[in-house]
């Protein structure tokens, strides 16, 4: 993202684009957050499997529905 050089008529490239549009290969955090940190907007889609994988991964989501499975099981016996 460093090379980026945006053509100009009269003097020197910039190196800020208003706009940046990248497929799903770009779309990790790195690359968004770099882009958020030096005000460029950006057009890149998700991919569909990191919508609904981020939270799932995590211990504690799953210790609530966990813990009230035991105590209905408790509750029963």
């Amino acid at each position: 993202m460093d090379k980026i050089r945006v053509p100009r008529p009269v003097g020197r490239p910039r190196r800020k684009p208003g706009s940046v549009a990248a497929d799903k290969a770009y779309s990790n955090s790195l690359i968004r957050r770099y882009l958020r940190r030096r005000g460029i907007s950006h057009t890149i889609p998700e991919k569909s499997g990191s919508q609904a994988t981020r939270c799932d991964k995590r211990c504690y989501i799953h210790l609530g529905p966990t813990t009230v499975a035991a105590l209905v099981i408790w509750l029963r016996s």
